[in-house]
Parts: C-alpha cells; sequence; structure tokens
C-alpha cells in the first residue's frame, strides 16, 4: 500500500493528519498548516501548533 505521503500529501509530525485527512479540534473545526516544509513531506497542523511545547518535546517532535 503507497502511504499519502508518497503520493505527494504533507504529513503533520504532531498528529499524523495529512491534506486529505485533517484532525478536527474541539469546536469541530478542520486544522490548517501552520508549518509546511515540503521537501521534507511534513508539517506542523494548527492543532499541534498550540500545544505546549513540553508536549511536543516528550513526543520526540523537537530535540
Amino acid at each position: 500500500m503507497i502511504s499519502e505521503t508518497e503520493c505527494g500529501q504533507i504529513q503533520c509530525v504532531g498528529c499524523g493528519c495529512t491534506d486529505v485527512n485533517a484532525c478536527i479540534d474541539l469546536g469541530g473545526n478542520r486544522c490548517r498548516w501552520a508549518a509546511v516544509e515540503e521537501e521534507e513531506g511534513i508539517g506542523l497542523c494548527t492543532n499541534c501548533a498550540v500545544k505546549p511545547l513540553d508536549q511536543l518535546i516528550a513526543h520526540g517532535l523537537f530535540p
């Protein structure tokens, strides 16, 4: 099976959401991209961007 990132989709490093499989916040809103690194095929969605930095570090998303 070909993953979405292999098909040119950007994947969130925080939760794994993509352009075609966006995550939903508590208010029922779809996320958007807060930051994208197209060459790497990764990004950070708006839902993950508002998480405390210590949570992102704990998940290995920052050194």
